[in-house]
């Protein structure tokens, strides 16, 4: 998954960048470069939000469930409803 993530980070990058250096050269405005470029960074943030929890979720599916306390220790395991 990491790897994942670094290839896909790196190719959005080297999309922003070339679309960038593209559009100096084209002549286009300010608003159109910042556009593109936020464009391209929301983008990267959400592919990367997206691999993250899908990470965290193959992670969790590994794992054996854990308990969060045993029986004979619960200050509630003699109380009464």
């Amino acid at each position: 998954m990491g790897l994942l993530l670094v290839v896909a980070g790196a190719l959005i990058l080297f999309d922003i960048v070339e679309g960038f250096v593209s559009q100096l050269r084209a002549g286009e405005g300010a608003i159109e470069l910042g556009l593109r470029v936020l464009d391209r960074v929301l983008l990267l943030l959400i592919i990367a939000e997206l691999l993250f929890t899908l990470q965290l979720s193959s992670t969790a599916a590994r794992s054996p469930p854990s308990r969060s306390c045993s029986s004979g220790s619960s200050r509630w395991s003699g109380g009464s409803w």
